[in-house]
């Protein structure tokens, strides 16, 4: 295989691993991409075996092979430095994912203490809509993350169960807006079902942009030099004359 078939077959994760504050981001972007190569099979299914008798399986074996070696070579990529070795003696893309799932997603009570107390905490203050969201985002995963998984089968009692913890959300992010944003909080909580984390915040993103277009423009400073600038007659700044409104003199 030439060198370019080799970098057009390579599998490129667009996020790099430095540990916790960023594997969840990182994960994402893996199954993500995997989907896109149709081999994210590989992070939950064990290697398949030739159970033929006359090796006509060996074919799919060593496709699955070659493939979980490309994934297993781009987790190692998308790592920094210092985590590489911790996945030195794992021997497929299966038991990568799986250490560092289990190394990164802690399912503790102390850790779900600390995440509501952040998500009781944060507040809106300066930040823009889209920046409080994402500092909202970075709590509301790991704790999401903890949720039990519905089992096989189950619908309707999984279902209010998940509209529930997504409207107990959508509340708790309304407690951090700013009062700018009181009058659409008001709507969006009055309205007849619970709206979507995208309604919502479509709703806050145009609220602000009204309420920014609403705001007394300042004057840039080197606007305010340049009009000093004007007024200032070899070296003598002059207020205007009481009679002409000119600059160039003093009033008498």
């Amino acid at each position: 295989m030439s060198q370019s078939q080799l970098l057009s077959n390579a599998i490129v994760f667009p996020l790099k691993l430095d540990g916790p504050s960023n594997y969840r981001e990182w994960a994402f972007s893996v199954k993500t991409v995997l989907r896109g190569h149709g081999l994210a099979s590989h992070l939950t299914d064990d290697p398949p075996t030739d159970k033929s008798k006359d090796g006509s399986g060996a074919a799919a074996v060593t496709t699955w092979t070659k493939d979980d070696g490309r994934i297993m070579s781009a987790i190692v990529t998308s790592m920094k430095p210092s985590l590489m070795m911790s996945l030195e003696h794992h021997q497929s893309a299966k038991e990568m994912w799986d250490y560092l799932q289990g190394r990164y997603v802690q399912n503790s009570g102390a850790l779900l203490l600390t995440l509501m107390q952040g998500l009781h905490d944060l507040q809106q203050n300066e930040m823009s809509i889209e920046e409080y969201y994402t500092a909202f985002d970075r709590l509301m995963g790991p704790f999401l993350s903890m949720v039990p998984k519905c089992e096989a089968g189950c619908s309707g009692c999984c279902d209010k169960k998940n509209k529930f913890i997504e409207k107990f959300l959508i509340y708790q992010f309304f407690h951090g807006l700013r009062p700018d944003f009181e009058s659409s909080r008001k709507q969006l909580l009055n309205a007849s079902t619970t709206p979507f984390i995208s309604d919502v915040l479509s709703a806050l993103i145009a609220e602000e942009t009204r309420l920014n277009s609403q705001s007394p423009v300042s004057v840039p400073h080197s606007v305010l030099a340049a009009s000093h600038k004007t007024n200032t007659v070899k070296g003598n700044s002059f207020s205007p004359c009481v009679h002409c409104k000119k600059t160039t003199h003093r009033s008498e």
